[in-house]
């Protein structure tokens, strides 16, 4: 084969690719992926050698699975519809506001879902806004007077977080639509297909294992989260395991109930890849123009901008409006040392994720052959918060209590609490939860770079080591600068890991936000949620600048 040199002539490509790998490309992924790997250990380790298996069985599992089934069911249908639905009319429709809108689709991915939570069950609960406003107008005075439906059910649950994470069905769509053909598309309308008909024959089939990626992310997202379902009155699988180890005082009975989760999770994330092995679409968007836009004009354009702009008016800019009407009552707390504490604590612990974050991706990057330390290393985003947490505290206080014994016998002086009463384990368990969007970002830019440099490089004398800084980390600056920003963004959101590990009385953002929200104080829970809000546009506009090659 023209343009390569085997060292090792005769060699079998296994052989050639061990006689390529310098040691440290094999053991550095290893001990990146290890340590990332010890949550899941701990959870395995605890649920079967300590507890007597109580919360396994009974009708309490039952229940939490019935809603928490019932939960991410409703939630990835409404997802779907709402995500294929934008999705499709901005890709193959011309309509008014299209242009901006199609970018718009992503804002409600910059609200956490336990924002958006607090605001809308404050605006429809009875004494809440809307409802005390109705009954001012319309003379009504009890709730036997009217209906109004209660926002605090599952349903009310499942519509909340539909409006916040359809941009992920969204955005696979989307991109699964830029990569149609778009002989296919017109084949089935000149043999007189019409454009429904169209959709559902040709389009969707091989739309499908993109929408599967959006809806498994959708589904994922549900099962981590602990900060809406709370407000919400829903008891599902996060919120069982969150008080059954703070509440009931039970480790173990906590590990139970999460080892099913894991079962549930390990079975999305591989029906994840494998939706995204046998995805038959290319890899790239089609060149030129994927599908002929059909104008729309008069009341059908006027419905399909209703369309696309609903679920954008309700799933960012209404609660945004709200937050900034209860922010701008307490605006003074801007210098209030709560405020500032919790601000500074969040960016600390975000900046030394993203940092620690994009440096082990390099690490895997670097020994990229090694798929299995990948595949552990990258395995924690899509364990929850609340699993996550039992994993990092376990080891780390064997850690604590051994370290203090061996102090006490040999100096007379006992540490303390060195790893697990402090921010350590946070930062670890953010690092364990982000690594992968960093990863991603680091590959994504190694697959831009041509290999002629690194075959120069080589051919020049330098070790692979010596390739990978000089010629490969340079060009990475641009895929590591993104990378981190979205580690830290997604660092400055994160909730569920944050409440069990956070040391005492050490507030960030999140949980100032969770706390007045959960104590009732709305106003004093708007200042930190804004500021979270406005931290995580950042990574709307990279999803925003990573779809341009989809512009048409």
């Amino acid at each position: 084969m023209s343009g390569t040199i085997p060292l090792i002539t005769g060699a079998t490509p296994a052989t050639r690719r061990f006689a390529n790998s310098s040691i440290a490309e094999t053991i550095a992924p290893a001990l990146v992926a290890l340590p990332m790997a010890l949550p899941i250990v701990t959870i395995l380790v605890l649920a079967f050698a300590t507890g007597d298996g109580t919360f396994l069985s009974g009708t309490q599992l039952f229940k939490l699975a019935q809603t928490t089934f019932l939960l991410c069911f409703i939630t990835a249908t409404l997802a779907l519809v709402i995500g294929l639905t934008s999705a499709w009319l901005v890709a193959a429709h011309d309509f008014p506001g299209r242009a901006l809108l199609s970018w718009m689709a992503f804002l409600p991915l910059a609200m956490p879902g336990y924002i958006i939570a607090f605001v809308y069950v404050d605006f429809f609960t009875f004494a809440g806004p809307l409802q005390s406003w109705l009954r001012r107008c319309m003379g009504w005075s009890t709730p036997g007077d009217y209906f109004f439906p209660d926002i605090r059910t599952t349903g009310g649950a499942a519509v909340v977080f539909a409006l916040v994470l359809y941009p992920y069905v969204y955005m696979a769509a989307r991109s699964a639509f830029a990569r149609l053909p778009a002989s296919q598309v017109m084949a089935a309308r000149s043999l007189g297909r019409g454009p429904l008909t169209t959709f559902f024959l040709v389009v969707l089939p091989q739309a499908r294992a993109a929408l599967a990626i959006g809806v498994a992310l959708v589904i994922m997202e549900c099962l981590n989260d602990i900060g809406s379902v709370s407000f919400f009155g829903v008891r599902t699988f996060a919120i069982a395991i969150y008080s059954t180890w703070l509440d009931q005082g039970s480790l173990s009975g906590a590990a139970q109930l999460a080892l099913v989760m894991l079962v549930v999770i390990f079975a999305l994330v591989l029906g994840e890849r494998y939706a995204r092995k046998h995805d038959g679409l290319p890899k790239a968007p089609a060149m030129g123009r994927t599908v002929r836009r059909t104008p729309l004009s008069g009341w059908k354009g006027l419905s399909a901008t209703f369309a696309v702009l609903l679920p954008i008016l309700l799933g960012f800019l209404l609660p945004a409006t709200l937050l900034l009407m209860h922010g701008f009552r307490r605006f003074d707390g801007v210098a209030s040392p709560v405020f500032a504490r919790a601000l500074f604590h969040s960016a600390l612990l975000a900046a030394a994720a993203a940092a620690i974050t994009i440096l082990l991706a390099l690490v895997l990057t670097y020994g990229k052959q090694q798929a299995i330390p990948r595949f552990l290393a990258n395995l924690g985003y899509a364990i929850p918060g609340t699993i996550l947490a039992i994993g990092v505290i376990v080891p780390f206080s064997l850690f604590d209590h051994g370290l203090n014994a061996l102090t006490q016998r040999l100096f007379g002086v006992s540490p303390g609490l060195v790893l697990s009463g402090s921010v350590a384990a946070l930062i670890f368990a953010y690092v364990a939860r982000f690594l992968i969007i960093a990863t991603s970002m680091v590959e994504s830019g190694v697959e831009k770079i041509p290999a002629s440099l690194d075959q120069a490089a080589r051919t020049l004398g330098r070790s692979s080591l010596q390739s990978f800084m000089d010629v490969k980390i340079p060009l990475l600056r641009p895929a590591m600068v993104a990378g981190g920003l979205l580690v830290f963004v997604d660092a400055m959101k994160e909730l569920p890991a944050t409440l069990l590990l956070r040391p005492f009385d050490f507030e960030t953002l999140s949980t100032l936000v969770f706390t007045s929200a959960s104590l009732g104080q709305i106003e004093d829970a708007a200042l930190p949620a804004l500021a979270i809000v406005a931290v995580g546009l950042a990574p709307v506009y990279l999803l925003m600048a990573s779809l341009s090659d989809y512009r048409d």
